[in-house]
């Protein structure tokens, strides 16, 4: 038993090595020589693992070994690694989606084949009246989420009116089906002008009217990483409708509690990716009203490389007040 402890300390001690290393790529391939993949692969990640020849006269019981392995390995079951500006969220090995800093806001985006580089939408999650230059962001890993924290201040061209605080759980399923939580703090100054839109968040995603599409071959239409939205509310009346961007490129509707983004396989001809995005799916709990607020770029309508759909939900501020907002989300693959 203590040459097991002795053996498991030093694996350990690698195995940290291995972990602070900022240069992996998140979507290396495994190698069975690393101790962190032997923990990734205890996780349930497929893998070949070749036959270990064992000296008949080391007494080390394999069985025991092994079970102190699958408990660190429970530890790891998500991963945070940081590539430039990105950080990247694994599960199991698996990147399922990534967070993007820069100097206005911070960008969430899903990666529906667990490739880096592809993604059906950004999501910006800062809420911002024009822009927000100031913010702070922090994270933690557990074994069943990762959970984000971000401080920032509100600005409005080079004013402060106010600042928020944001948590975002996330999670993922067996199906690579993402889920999570948004919990938004609002606090607003005694500036701020009345009845002020401020824009809890801002989903870019892409539309195309109108273009060659490659099934059927040689045909016309419209295609995207989204078919249309889905959205619920209630203003006068209740409302369930769906959004459709190029029959009505601006769409304001108040009382907003929740919609769906229709994912699609995106078929225009000479797009880089032909994918199936998921659902994507937001309900809203708040005592303000919200608003949905959907905006088609008619001028980059059949731009492949654009993202030309921006859908920014606000909300109405007052000055010294305090907002509370909580958000679900949903993505079904």
């Amino acid at each position: 038993m203590k040459t097991i402890q002795i053996l498991f300390c030093i694996f350990l001690c690698i195995v940290s090595k291995q972990i602070q290393c900022a240069d992996d790529l998140p979507y290396q391939c495994i190698n069975i020589e690393s101790p962190l993949n032997v923990l990734k692969i205890l996780t349930g990640q497929q893998a070949y693992i070749p036959p270990i020849d064992i000296n008949s006269n080391t007494k080390i019981d394999i069985s025991e070994a092994l079970y102190l392995l699958q408990i660190q390995a429970n530890r790891i079951g998500y991963e945070i690694h940081k590539s430039n500006d990105t950080y990247f969220c694994l599960k199991n090995g698996i990147t399922f989606s990534s967070i993007l800093e820069n100097e206005k806001n911070i960008n969430l985006a899903i990666h529906p084949d667990a490739i880096p580089t592809h993604y059906g939408f950004l999501w910006a999650v800062i809420p911002y009246i024009l822009n927000n230059n100031a913010c702070s962001m922090y994270f933690n890993i557990e074994n069943e989420q990762i959970n984000f924290s971000f401080l920032g201040t509100i600005f409005h061209e080079t004013q402060s009116f106010g600042s928020f605080n944001l948590t975002m759980h996330i999670q993922v399923d067996q199906n690579k089906n993402i889920s999570g939580t948004m919990q938004f703090q609002i606090v607003t100054s005694n500036d701020v002008p009345d009845g002020i839109p401020l824009y809890l968040f801002n989903i870019q995603s892409s539309y195309f009217h109108n273009v060659l599409l490659i099934d059927p071959p040689d045909s016309m239409g419209d295609t995207g990483n989204f078919s249309d939205i889905q959205i619920l509310g209630q203003d006068e009346n209740s409302y369930n409708f769906h959004w459709i961007p190029s029959n009505s490129p601006d769409l304001i509707k108040s009382g907003l509690i929740f919609m769906k983004i229709l994912g699609a396989n995106n078929l225009a001809f000479g797009h880089d990716t032909h994918i199936k995005y998921p659902n994507f799916e937001i309900s809203f709990t708040s005592s303000e009203t919200i608003f949905f607020n959907g905006q088609y770029d008619l001028m980059n309508q059949s731009n492949l490389n654009a993202l030309n759909v921006s859908i920014a939900p606000y909300i109405l501020i007052d000055p010294n007040h305090v907002y509370g907002i909580h958000c679900r989300f949903f993505s079904n693959q």
